[in-house]
């Protein structure tokens, strides 16, 4: 018996070499097992101590969810992999057989700054995460600089991060959308503020559409609100806070401020404006509000990092690319906090909890 590849090629010939190269091409996402969005995904995660390290984290969380009430809102992330794509995820889908259906959210930066094929193999391995979120971040669109026909273009970055939850694209020119998770009574928003200007990518300023639709869609009251961005809302460098409460110093990490700006006022359920890139004034009114902003989930920064931005909790996760770092956590309403397990290749961090609300 022989396996062979689409050229015709032998590529194993007795049994171990054929399961050693049908196991290679599930891992790689060019043969998926199950058609089902759940399904058990190959991965290319090989390091045992972050495997280890991560299922502890998952056990330790799925012992706290276990305790709360329905409002408790499950998540994992894994952000800015630059070049290591999506397997972080496919692994965490696996783990998701105890009821809680976490959203598995992927916060961009996926692929290197020189390479936009990679766009083509996240949208193949991503199809059958369940319950997956994505947001494309800034060297996503670092690579649409220029005049190259073949740079990834709205269309692409449209397709490629998306949801396997039903999702409703906002109005906008940008791939901003909206998750409802029934499950969990609760609406993610999945913000996408970059956008080219000729040639030159934009994010400390927002397109008159994409404000319209934001502030649009954060004027509806129906759900509890989890806003996702890449690129956390604007700050500057002493408002960000490591783990042990310690301001950053140097790097000024900037960032839209009419974003913080509109993500507060909704926290506070006042009204006012803001101004888009061409000078034009957005009016919002979010006052009698009955559902809350509950907080802003990040990466960018490579370090894990939070800040309370005009009184909105922002949780910068740290990224894959140092030390492999990922983490689960939860939205506990009960308890009014945003409770973090985040691990990397070296250690299994203790459970990190923080205030919705600065008090």
């Amino acid at each position: 018996m022989s396996l062979y590849d689409l050229g015709g090629n032998v590529i194993g010939t007795d049994a171990t070499a054929i399961k050693s190269a049908f196991m290679s091409l599930v891992a790689s996402g060019d043969i998926s097992i199950g058609s089902v969005p759940g399904q058990t995904l190959g991965h290319n995660v090989s390091s045992a101590n972050y495997l280890t390290n991560g299922e502890a984290q998952y056990e330790a969380m799925l012992e706290v969810y276990k305790t709360l009430d329905n409002s408790a809102i499950p998540f994992f992330i894994s952000t800015d992999q630059h070049n290591g794509l999506v397997e972080w995820n496919r692994w965490a889908n696996n783990l998701d057989k105890d009821g809680m259906e976490f959203a598995n959210l992927n916060l961009g930066d996926t692929v290197s700054a020189t390479n936009w094929e990679q766009f083509a193999s996240i949208e193949s391995k991503t199809k059958l995460i369940k319950n997956y979120i994505s947001t494309p971040g800034n060297h996503e669109f670092m690579l649409q600089t220029g005049d190259d026909p073949d740079m990834p273009t709205p269309y692409i970055i449209k397709k490629t991060f998306f949801s396997t939850y039903p999702r409703t694209v906002i109005d906008a020119n940008s791939d901003t959308y909206v998750v409802v998770d029934g499950l969990h009574n609760v609406k993610f928003v999945a913000s996408d503020n970059y956008w080219m200007n000729g040639s030159v990518m934009q994010n400390q300023s927002l397109t008159g559409s994409f404000c319209e639709a934001v502030i649009a869609e954060l004027s509806k009251d129906d759900f509890d609100i989890v806003f996702l961005q890449h690129w956390y809302p604007y700050a500057v460098a002493s408002e960000l806070l490591y783990r042990d409460g310690t301001a950053r110093t140097g790097y000024n990490p900037g960032g839209a401020p009419a974003i913080r700006t509109l993500l507060g006022a909704r926290k506070a359920k006042s009204n006012g404006s803001i101004t888009d890139a061409d000078g034009v004034s957005h009016a919002y009114d979010f006052r009698n509000m009955k559902h809350d902003l509950l907080c802003c989930l990040s990466g960018h920064m490579h370090l894990e990092m939070y800040g309370y931005l005009d009184g909105v909790l922002c949780y910068i996760a740290d990224a894959i690319v140092h030390n492999t770092a990922s983490c689960f956590g939860i939205v506990d309403r009960q308890n009014g906090l945003l409770r973090i397990w985040a691990w990397n290749d070296n250690e299994a961090l203790a459970e990190f909890d923080l205030p919705l609300t600065q008090t």
